[in-house]
C-alpha cells in the first residue's frame, strides 16, 4: 500500500512537473509568435502592467495624455490588472502612476495626488506623475518646483512638449516664474529650440517668448540666431512688425547695431541672416544673385545679379523696414549692362497694411552703365503705413519682357531723410 502511495505521489509530481515545463515552453513559444497571448499566461507584475499599458494605449496613447479620459475611468479591466500588478510588486512605480491616472479620471484629485507622489518618490522618470504633480505645484504657487518638474518631463519625453509648453508659459507669467523657466532654458536642454518653435506658433505667447529670450541674453547659452530669427518670422507673419523690429535690435551684435540705419546692410558688408530686416536674396530660374567684392565699388561689396538670357523667373530682392512717417530719399549706385525689352527697378511699398501701390519707384535700369552711376528717388511714408519694404523687381509686363541677359551690380544703398 505504501509502495502504491509512493508511486502515486511520484506520478503526481511528474505530471505537475510536466505541466509546468509545458506551460513554460508554451509561454516561451508565444513570446516569439504571439506576445499578447504570452502576457495573459504570465504571472508577474511586468505582464500585468504591459496589459494595463496596452489598455491605456487603446484609450489614446501615453498615460499623461489620458488624465481625465472617461474611457480610462470606466475601464474595469485596467483596474483589475493594476491590482494584480501591485499584488506581485507592491512598490511598483508604474502601477502607482496608473492608479493616479484612474483616480484623476474619476474626479478624485486627492487620491490622484497621493498615488502620483508615491510614484515620484520611487522614480523621477514617470511622465504621468511628473505631469500631474507639475500642475499641482503650479496650483500651489511653487513656480520653481513646477518648472523643475516640467524640465525633467521634457528631458525624458520630448514628445510631451505640446502638453507642457502651455504650462511653462503660465509659469512665466507668474512673479518669479519667468526666472525659473529662464534658468531651465539657460542650461540649453535639448527641448529648448522646440519649445520656442511651439511658442512662436501661437501669437498669444509672443510677449512671453520675447521676455524669455531677453532673459537668456546674458546666460551661458544666449539665444541662438535660429531661435531669434524664428521668433521674428512669427511676429512678421502675424503683422507685428514694430515688435519684431524692436526685438531684432535687442539681439544685434554691437557692430551691427551701430550700423542699423533706416536701411540695414546697404553696403553688404555683413554676412546675410534669415532676419526679415536683412536682405532676402534668392535669385531665380536662370538668375544668379549674390554678394560680391569689388575694388572700385563704393563700400567695396556689391549685390551682383547675372541673367542667363532666356525667360527669367526673378525673385524680388527685398528687405523689411520699420521707419516713421515723413519724407525720405532712397539712393544707391549701379554698374553693368542689361539687354532686353525691360529692366530692373527698385520700389518702396507698404506691407503693414499690405498695399498694391508703391510709394516710390526708381527709373528702370537697362542698357549699359560703364561706370558707377548714382540713382535715387524720393518717397513719403504715410501715417497709416506701419511697416515697409524696399525691393528690386524685374519690371516685366508680359512673358516676352522676361527675356533678359547681362550682369548688373548695386552698391552703397541707403535711405536718408530728405
Amino acid at each position: 500500500m505504501a509502495r502504491i502511495f509512493s508511486l502515486s505521489l511520484s506520478g503526481f509530481a511528474a505530471v505537475v512537473l510536466l505541466v509546468l515545463v509545458s506551460a513554460h515552453s508554451l509561454v516561451a513559444h508565444l513570446d516569439q509568435t504571439n506576445p499578447a497571448w504570452a502576457l495573459t499566461l504570465r504571472d508577474d507584475a511586468g505582464a500585468e502592467l504591459a496589459i494595463a499599458q496596452s489598455l491605456i494605449g487603446n484609450a489614446g496613447g501615453h498615460a499623461e495624455n489620458n488624465i481625465g479620459s472617461p474611457q480610462i475611468e470606466n475601464s474595469l479591466a485596467l483596474r483589475m490588472r493594476l491590482r494584480k500588478a501591485l499584488y506581485f510588486e507592491p512598490l511598483n512605480t508604474q502601477a502607482f502612476a496608473l492608479l493616479g491616472v484612474l483616480s484623476a479620471s474619476g474626479g478624485d484629485s486627492e487620491a490622484a495626488t497621493t498615488f502620483m507622489q508615491a510614484a515620484l518618490s520611487r522614480s523621477k522618470r514617470s511622465p504621468a506623475a511628473l505631469y500631474w504633480i507639475m500642475h499641482r505645484e503650479l496650483d500651489k504657487g511653487d513656480v520653481a518646483e513646477s518648472s523643475a518638474l516640467a524640465d525633467i518631463l521634457l528631458r525624458i519625453r520630448p514628445t510631451a512638449l505640446p502638453l507642457v509648453a502651455p504650462t511653462l508659459a503660465q509659469i512665466s507669467m507668474r512673479g518669479e516664474g519667468r526666472n525659473a523657466v529662464a534658468d531651465a532654458l539657460a542650461r540649453a536642454p535639448l527641448w529648448r529650440t522646440h519649445f520656442f518653435s511651439f511658442m512662436n506658433s501661437e501669437l498669444k505667447y509672443a510677449d512671453i517668448s520675447l521676455r524669455l529670450l531677453l532673459a537668456l541674453k546674458k546666460s551661458p547659452h544666449p539665444p541662438t540666431e535660429q531661435e531669434v530669427d524664428s521668433f521674428l518670422a512669427s511676429l512678421t507673419t502675424h503683422g507685428r512688425y514694430a515688435l519684431a523690429y524692436y526685438a531684432w535690435l535687442q539681439f544685434l551684435p554691437p557692430e551691427r547695431l551701430a550700423a542699423a540705419k533706416f536701411l540695414f546692410n546697404g553696403t553688404f558688408r555683413f554676412p546675410l541672416t534669415a532676419s526679415p530686416f536683412d536682405w532676402k536674396i534668392r535669385g531665380g530660374d536662370g538668375v544668379i544673385a549674390e554678394i560680391d567684392k569689388s575694388d572700385d565699388a563704393p563700400g567695396k561689396n556689391t549685390l551682383s545679379i547675372e541673367f542667363g538670357g532666356g525667360g527669367m523667373s526673378f525673385n524680388p530682392i527685398s528687405q523689411a523696414l520699420v521707419i516713421p512717417p515723413r519724407r525720405y530719399r532712397f539712393s544707391g549706385f549701379a554698374k553693368g549692362e542689361l539687354e532686353g525689352p525691360r529692366g530692373l527697378k527698385w520700389q518702396v511699398a507698404c506691407i503693414s497694411p499690405v498695399s498694391s501701390k508703391s510709394l516710390a519707384d526708381t527709373p528702370m535700369m537697362q542698357g549699359r552703365f560703364a561706370d558707377w552711376t548714382e540713382f535715387s528717388t524720393i518717397f513719403d511714408i504715410p501715417a497709416d503705413c506701419h511697416a515697409q519694404t524696399v525691393r528690386l523687381i524685374l519690371d516685366a509686363r508680359s512673358l516676352s519682357d522676361t527675356f533678359i541677359s547681362g550682369t548688373i551690380a548695386f552698391a552703397d544703398l541707403r535711405i536718408s531723410r530728405d
